[in-house]
């Protein structure tokens, strides 16, 4: 293998450097890819977040319009109410 013409102009590392150049681009990576999941972590939390205030506010919305429901609704009955009171007192008069 080092004998000969073949390999006579090339260089040859330490495995013990390729090792450390190896070694440094995954630490370099490693730093990369730790930046990028906090990035990824923080994104995710404000998500989570907004997904919390929009649900509650469909709820509060969703309890408004229920309230207001039930607030038409007690109206129409007692209207109702009072007009056949009305009618009855009216029949019973004839």
């Amino acid at each position: 293998m080092f004998g000969g013409n073949e390999h006579r102009d090339h260089k040859f590392l330490k495995i013990s450097e390729v090792y450390e150049k190896h070694c440094e681009v995954i630490r370099n990576e490693a730093i990369g890819l730790k930046k990028r999941l906090r990035e990824l972590t923080k994104y995710t939390n404000d998500v989570e977040a907004t997904i919390e205030k929009v649900t509650k506010a469909k709820e509060e919305k969703s309890k408004e319009i229920e309230n207001f429901n039930e607030n038409i609704q007690h109206k129409l009955n007692t209207k109702l109410k009072n007009k056949l009171l009305t009618l009855w007192s009216q029949r019973q008069s004839m």
